[in-house]
C-alpha cells in the first residue's frame, strides 16, 4: 500500500440506494484534482470501504483503480448513468424487478429481449412464486401462533422483488480477479442476519464463489430485498449496524479519509401537511444513520484531542490537563476495538443538505434524478468547505 505524502488516503461510501449516485459526483471532483480539500490534486486512495449501495461504488473502484482514477470515475459515472439507471424504455434498471411483471407478459416489455426471453422470465417467476405461496401457506397452517400473527407473517415484500438485474451489473462490471490483485485494500460491511454481527469482508475474501454475493448482500435491504448466504450464512445490508464505514478504512491503515454520506440537514427535510408513514420511516432513517456515522466521526476527533493532549501532557496547564482526562475514555474505546494504532486522522466529509423526494426518491432509479444528484455532488465537493462541513483535522484543540 503506497502511501501519499506520508499518508494513507481511505474513501468510505455509506449507503443510501438511490442518494449514491451522489457518491459518483464528489468522486468524480475528487479524482480530477478539482476539489480544495485534496488541495487540488488528484485523489487516488489506497484504502475503499463500502456498505449497502456503497459497496458497489466502493468494489467497482476498486476493481478499476490501478486503471488510472479518472478512468475509474467516469466509469463508475457511466454504470450508473446507462446500466443502474432506469431509462424510460421498459426495460427497467439495473437494480431490481418486479416478478410476474404483467407488462412483459402482454408483450409491453423491453424491446431488447424477446418474446420468448419474456416469457420464460414469466414462467420462472410464477414457479418461484408459486413454490413461496405453497411453502408460507403450510406455514401459516403449521403455526401455532395467534391467527393475526400468522396472517400478518404472510407479507414479504422481497417475495416480489428480484435483484437479478443488479447480479448481472455486478458480473459486467466488477472484476473481483482485479479487486484481489488491486493495491487497493477493499473493506466490505454487511450484516449476519442470524447474529446481528457485522462483518466486513477483505479484498481477499472476494472470491469467484463468493464475491458477488458479499457485494449482494451488502445492498440486501431488510423487507425489500432477500437475504443473500455467504459461507453457509444468510447476510444482509451493512447499513443496519454501521452504515457508514469509517472504522474499517481507519483500521485498515488510512489517517486521511474523505466519507460520503447521506446526512442532511434535517429542517430541510419538509414535514407534510398531513402526517404519513412514508414521510416519518423516511425521516426517521435518516436521522438514524446520520446519528451513526456522527458518533464514529467524533470518536475519531477526540482520538485526535486526547493524543495532542497527552503529547504536552508535561507542560500542560490545570485546565488542559483537565480536557485531557475527558479524552481519556476515547482513546481506551479506541484500544479496545482493536484499532489501528494510534495516529492523527484528518476527515473530510461529503453530503447532501437536502434530500428531496424522500422515501420514495431512495429506489427511484430514472436517469434524470441519478443525473441530478451526480451532478450536485460533483459541485459539493468543488466547493467543499471544512468549517462548513465540520471536517476533522489535527491541529484541532478545544483547550480553555
Amino acid at each position: 500500500m503506497q502511501a501519499q505524502n506520508g499518508h494513507v488516503t481511505g474513501m468510505i461510501l455509506s449507503g443510501g440506494g438511490a442518494y449514491a449516485a451522489y457518491e459518483v459526483g464528489v468522486i468524480r471532483a475528487l479524482f480530477s484534482g478539482q476539489s480544495p480539500s485534496t488541495e487540488y490534486q488528484p485523489l487516488s486512495p489506497q484504502v475503499m470501504a463500502g456498505t449497502s449501495a456503497g459497496a458497489f461504488n466502493a468494489a467497482l473502484i476498486a476493481s478499476t483503480l490501478d486503471a488510472g482514477a479518472m478512468w475509474a470515475a467516469e466509469r463508475l459515472a457511466d454504470v450508473w448513468l446507462g446500466e443502474i439507471a432506469d431509462l424510460g424504455d421498459n426495460c427497467g434498471n439495473g437494480l431490481f424487478r418486479f416478478r410476474a411483471n404483467p407488462f412483459a407478459a402482454f408483450g409491453l416489455g423491453c424491446p431488447a429481449t424477446t418474446t420468448a426471453q419474456q416469457i420464460a422470465e414469466l414462467e420462472g417467476d410464477t414457479a418461484f412464486l408459486a413454490q413461496n405461496f405453497v411453502r408460507r401457506t403450510m406455514g401459516f397452517l403449521a403455526g401455532d401462533a395467534s391467527l393475526q400473527q400468522r396472517t400478518l407473517e404472510l407479507v414479504d415484500i422481497s417475495t416480489v422483488v428480484s435483484t437479478d438485474p443488479f447480479s448481472e451489473t455486478l458480473r459486467r462490471n466488477v472484476r473481483l480477479d482485479r479487486i484481489r490483485a488491486s493495491s487497493v485494500q477493499l473493506r466490505i460491511g454487511t450484516t449476519n442476519w442470524r447474529t446481528g454481527d457485522l462483518r466486513l469482508f477483505r479484498s481477499e475474501e472476494m472470491t469467484d464463489e463468493e464475491g458477488y454475493n458479499i457485494i449482494r448482500a451488502s445492498i440486501a435491504v431488510p423487507g425489500i430485498f432477500d437475504s443473500v448466504e455467504v459461507a453457509g450464512d444468510p447476510y444482509v445490508d451493512g447499513g443496519l449496524v454501521m452504515n457508514t464505514p469509517l472504522k474499517a478504512a481507519i483500521q485498515a491503515g488510512a489517517d486521511t479519509l474523505h466519507i460520503i454520506y447521506i446526512n442532511p440537514d434535517v429542517v430541510h427535510i419538509p414535514l407534510p401537511r398531513v402526517r404519513n408513514t412514508i414521510n416519518t420511516m423516511f425521516r426517521a432513517l435518516v436521522i438514524g444513520l446520520a446519528a451513526m456515522a456522527d458518533r464514529d466521526i467524533e470518536a475519531a476527533r477526540q482520538v485526535n484531542v486526547g493524543l495532542s493532549l497527552l503529547q504536552g501532557a508535561a507542560t500542560a496547564t490545570a485546565s488542559r490537563l483537565k480536557i485531557a482526562i475527558d479524552q481519556l475514555g476515547a482513546l481506551a474505546r479506541h484500544a479496545q476495538e482493536g484499532s489501528a494504532p494510534y495516529r492523527m486522522l484528518t476527515i473530510h466529509r461529503y453530503s447532501p443538505r437536502e434530500l428531496v423526494g424522500g422515501l420514495y426518491q431512495w429506489l427511484t432509479l430514472d436517469q434524470d434524478h441519478l443525473l441530478a444528484l451526480i451532478q450536485r455532488g460533483y459541485a459539493d465537493a468543488l466547493s467543499h468547505d471544512c468549517k462548513a462541513s465540520g471536517c476533522v483535522l489535527p491541529d484541532e484543540l478545544p483547550y480553555a
